[in-house]
């Protein structure tokens, strides 16, 4: 009950799971960076976009992004990202190996601070604010600065020595107007203190620009658009009545200039208005000059202003002269450079010709060198062309003498195969007529049984009498037991924890290997007490019938001795060797579905060993039964010391019975669902009884283990099995 449980509960998780990455990768979310690593980088989210367009505070991010709830985002953005800036971004599941972020953002977008407007503000207002007054609170960086209710524009925020911020940069002069749009306008209202945001990547761009220049700036720019011509001593006084007529259109003040349209103004802030107003006005700036010079003040103040730009303009007319005579001295070394250029190309031309001469020369010498040697050359290939062909010539006789020599031998080849199809042939009617001499025999056999006639007594010797002393042992002692015999390795042991499993889960194993007999006489001595019947194959052996009784003679088998032994509660091994002799795609399955169903005595240890387990015969029973390898089992220097271990073994006999019981439901269930996919339901009862002899062997853990790998045995070739992972497994159950 408990493991349904947590077996829907584990589904419920998932379900839960899958909805909410269905959830996460159908949002929009902001969040804020944390500290980059290489081309990646990590934001935590704040905010989600609920489907009404609205953001909404997260409570817990690690619900929506497990772990540390953070998301991984990739490329350039991650490499421009600072620690505390403001990103938007969609999610999906993140693909990269030994990420901490179940999750990668996708259209990652940097966002930046939003002022808005404040009311019917003008843009001078909004101007002034940000470029000579400053802000006190804010971040450092970038800037979306609304200008009208449906225009912002972006600018960027230094912190001056008073702590407030003020535009900067080169751009202030032609700044872009963007249309501003309510989506794009981003207010965290759960997180307290958390700044206005926009979403300026996705605004499209406005016709026409501001020019947000400082004063300074502007000033400069009123000064260029006067130009040269019309400067004079009283610029300075120009430019002072100018920038006051300005800003009183600007400021709405009465002026000199009544009558300039207000909207004009408002709509191109401080562009080049003012300079195009002064070119205008000149008949009035000339009345107003001449005016200002008839004042004895004024003139006294030029007179002075000119001796004093006489003497500002000094070092610059210097300056002048100096360029001038360098520009002489340039134009002087370009002619002079122009007059070296012409010599080198009369020099060139006369070198030309006299190399194209020595080149002519040079090439007729070399043309006639090449003649020479292509007419020696041709001589001599012809003398070695006319030796190659008498080679061949003589190639061609001996291949056509070869050719003539292995014809006569393919006819002797097609002689003798005519002769072994006849050889083949002959035999195969030999072994068809023996055939039916051996069914003949079988047959009158069949009908002397049916006659009544006396059957063959039975030739074999009594059992010998039971040893004194036998003790019964259980799983978990046959490998310790082993062990102290000195005999086995540790494949060894394994090989033989195999068997003794196998045959405790009704399985009749089949051995196959160099060692098999010699691991079939330990098996006995710890199993049976030495007790062991061996049927030797032969091709009268076909039906499950002849293991107990001799085809036509009806005189019973070794076989049956051992049935009749353990049925008196005596552990007793029945072997059947070299079943691969017999036709064991008969007798062979139904032997195994009798051990399987407790049809046999408890005591009786069915074996069946193979001469080549590759031969017909072994294929075609391999899917009944579990086949095991036996090779390498024994340690070095066994045979030295084997009849010492055997009279040991003697001298103090065990047996072991199988147990007959069926496997606990609970562990065999919990065990099949983690190793039986793909099994049928005979395979998957065969599996657990394997299962519940592992476990009475080795215990709960070593126990599964072992199973596991025994699977293979129940469904594949033994060359498939994996290592168990403990090479002694029976040491600790010792222990």
């Amino acid at each position: 009950m408990d493991e349904r449980h947590n077996d829907h509960d584990c589904g419920e998780r998932i379900r839960i799971q899958e909805g909410v990455t269905m959830k996460v990768r159908d949002r929009e979310y902001v969040g804020r960076s944390g500290r980059g690593r290489d081309a990646n980088a990590l934001v935590t989210p704040v905010a989600e976009r609920t489907e009404d367009g609205a953001w909404s505070t997260l409570a817990d991010a690690r619900v929506l992004f497990p772990r540390q709830g953070q998301i991984e985002v990739r490329g350039i953005l991650a490499n421009s990202l600072r620690e505390g800036d403001w990103v938007a971004f969609g999610s999906m599941p993140n693909d990269r190996h030994g990420s901490p972020a179940n999750f990668r953002a996708s259209a990652p977008r940097r966002l930046s601070y939003f002022l808005p407007t404040d009311g019917q503000a003008a843009v001078e207002e909004r101007r002034r604010l940000i470029v000579e007054t400053g802000i006190e609170a804010g971040t450092p960086g970038d800037w979306s600065v609304g200008v009208r209710q449906d225009a912002f524009v972006r600018v960027k925020l230094i912190q001056g020595e008073d702590g407030r911020l003020r535009a900067s940069g080169t751009d202030l002069a032609s700044l872009p107007l963007w249309r501003l749009t309510p989506d794009l306008v981003i207010r965290l209202n759960g997180e307290q203190g958390s700044p206005i945001l926009c979403d300026h990547h996705r605004a499209e761009q406005l016709s026409g620009s501001v020019n947000w220049s400082s004063d300074q700036d502007y000033i400069r720019m009123v000064a260029a658009a006067l130009g040269p011509e019309r400067r004079g001593p009283d610029v300075a006084h120009l430019l002072s009545w100018a920038l006051r007529q300005h800003a009183d259109s600007l400021t709405g003040r009465v002026s000199t200039l009544a009558g300039a349209d207000p909207g004009i103004l408002a709509e191109i802030e401080r562009s080049g208005v003012l300079a195009e107003r002064l070119a205008d006005e000149r008949d009035l700036l000339n009345q107003f000059k001449a005016g200002l010079r008839a004042d004895p003040a004024v003139k006294e103040y030029l007179e002075q202003a000119a001796a004093e730009a006489a003497a500002a303009a000094l070092p610059a007319l210097e300056s002048e002269a100096r360029a001038e005579i360098e520009r002489g001295m340039v134009a002087e070394r370009a002619a002079a450079h122009e007059q070296v250029q012409a010599l080198i190309k009369t020099l060139e031309a006369d070198e030309m010709a006299a190399l194209e001469a020595r080149c002519a020369a040079e090439a007729a010498k070399r043309d006639a060198d090449l003649a020479e040697a292509r007419r020696t050359g041709m001589e001599e290939v012809e003398a070695a062309v006319a030796g190659r062909l008498g080679q061949a010539h003589e190639a061609v006789k001996a291949a056509e003498a070869r050719r003539a020599y292995l014809e006569g031998e393919t006819e002797d080849f097609a002689e003798r195969r005519r002769l072994l199809e006849a050889a083949v042939a002959a035999l195969a009617e030999e072994e068809r007529s023996k055939l039916e001499i051996v069914e003949r025999l079988i047959k009158a056999g069949d009908d002397a049984t049916a006659l009544g006639r006396p059957a063959f007594q039975t030739i074999l010797h009594r059992w010998p009498t039971d040893p004194a002393g036998e003790r019964e042992v259980g799983l978990r002692d046959l490998a310790g037991l082993a062990e102290k015999t000195g005999l086995l390795t540790s494949s060894g042991l394994e090989t033989l924890l195999r068997i003794a499993v196998l045959a405790e889960a009704g399985e009749v194993p089949i051995l196959y290997g160099p060692d098999t007999g010699d691991l079939v006489e330990v098996v006995a001595l710890l199993m049976a007490a030495g007790r062991v019947a061996t049927l030797y194959a032969d091709p009268t052996l076909i039906t499950f019938d002849d293991l107990w009784t001799r085809a036509g003679s009806g005189v019973p088998t070794p076989l049956t001795a051992a049935l009749s032994k353990a049925a008196e509660g005596r552990p007793t091994i029945g072997l059947v060797e070299g079943a691969d002799r017999s036709a064991a795609r008969f007798w062979y399955p139904q032997l195994a579905d009798a051990a399987r169903r407790g049809r046999l005595p408890a005591g009786f240890v069915p074996l069946v060993t193979l001469s080549d387990p590759k031969c017909e015969e072994a294929v075609s029973i391999s899917a009944d039964g579990p086949i095991v390898a036996v090779e390498g089992v024994f340690a070095d220097g066994a045979a030295a010391v084997a009849p010492l271990a055997f009279a040991e073994m003697s001298g103090t006999p065990t047996a072991y019975l199988r147990q007959s019981r069926e496997p606990d439901p609970a562990a065999a269930s919990k065990f099949l669902r983690k190793h039986g996919a793909g099994l049928g339901l005979t395979a998957s009862m065969r599996l657990s009884r394997v299962h519940d002899a592992a476990l009475s062997a080795l215990g709960q853990d070593e126990g599964s283990r072992f199973a596991a790998a025994l699977k293979v045995l129940l469904v594949g070739p033994e060359a498939a099995v994996a290592p168990t992972g403990t090479p002694k497994p029976y040491l600790a159950v010792g222990a």
